[in-house]
């Protein structure tokens, strides 16, 4: 059987399910993507290993040129750009997710290698 012969035996109900699950993924493949300026730094997630209590942590730390820039700012600045964000969950996917959004919503430093 080829792919059109299965496409013909789904509804269109199904396609149209299938078509929202595709979509669900790919939204989710997205919030997993780490944002530019950031790099992963750490996950822990040992409460969880070690008796399956409490929520692991994903830590990300702004990268390479954003690092070398963060430590070259004033420390009245740097404390409002923090160098890490931290994001937690019960799953490593969910931790991610979590750091991913705070990241982002810091976005690059302000000035040369960042935004201005």
């Amino acid at each position: 059987m080829n792919a059109t012969e299965c496409a013909s035996l789904i509804s269109k109900t199904d396609r149209s399910v299938l078509a929202e699950i595709v979509q669900a993924a790919i939204a989710l493949k997205e919030e997993k993507k780490i944002p530019a300026g950031w790099a992963l730094c750490s996950a822990d997630f040992s409460m969880q290993a070690a008796d399956g209590s409490g929520d692991g942590s994903v830590t990300l730390v702004r990268a390479k040129e954003q690092r070398k820039l963060w430590h070259s700012l004033p420390e009245q600045i740097q404390e409002l750009h923090p160098l890490h964000v931290f994001g937690r969950g019960d799953a490593f996917d969910n931790a991610l997710v979590a750091a991913n959004k705070r990241a982002a919503a810091l976005g690059p430093l302000p000035g040369e290698g960042g935004s201005t």
